[in-house]
């Protein structure tokens, strides 16, 4: 199971599935099409950390850090299934592999959220959400989360089942189209700085 908010992170790589953490875009290209694109390739390996390095390879190739350094604030997260067995791998901006097993969580003091969560009523999947939420706000790190937060469920023959997508309904194909989105207040969005939203349309107009 994966998760991601604020923007749509969670993608279909090959047959895993592929959480972005940091920047959702590099240059103008917005991620799901650079997805879109590598799937076409070529290439097919029935184990997860392959898939995740051959795709680091292919935007090292493309899309060179030294060229496009919004590169390195992303972390990789994988996750599927490899015979029979669930995987998550994690791959840092510096090539570091983080391997875990089933679940994951972004820091241990998660854990004590998740335990007051699971009392309360509702869905599995609400508790989730409301433990990312209860996280966030006791470590003071509201900021960091600035929408819905969607759930995918991998199943063991790799399929995705979304339990929550909140960014299914809309997805901008330009930056442009994103921009016009911002500034006619049809997005939410939580900026860390009191005149971000004037600093963004500044810097997304082109």
């Amino acid at each position: 199971m994966l998760t991601s908010y604020s923007t749509r992170k969670i993608f279909k790589l090959k047959q895993f599935a592929l959480g972005i953490a940091g920047a959702f875009s590099i240059g103008y290209e917005y991620y799901n099409s650079i997805i879109d694109d590598f799937n076409k390739i070529q290439f097919y390996d029935t184990g997860l950390y392959n898939t995740l390095k051959r795709f680091i390879a292919y935007l090292d190739e493309k899309y060179p850090a030294s060229l496009f350094p919004e590169r390195k604030s992303n972390t990789f997260l994988g996750g599927g299934y490899v015979n029979g067995r669930p995987e998550i791998i994690g791959i840092d901006s510096l090539r570091v592999k983080l391997q875990y097993s089933g679940t994951i969580f972004s820091d241990s003091n998660v854990l004590k959220y998740a335990g007051l969560e699971i009392k309360k009523e509702g869905a599995l999947y609400e508790k989730i959400e409301n433990t990312i939420y209860n996280y966030a706000n006791g470590e003071n790190k509201k900021n960091t989360i600035g929408g819905p937060i969607s759930i995918v469920l991998i199943t063991p023959k790799n399929k995705l089942i979304w339990k929550k997508n909140n960014f299914s309904n809309k997805n901008y194909k330009s930056l442009n189209e994103f921009y016009e989105a911002v500034k006619n207040g049809k997005v939410k969005m939580h900026y860390l700085v009191p005149n971000g939203k004037e600093i963004f349309l500044k810097n997304a107009r082109h």
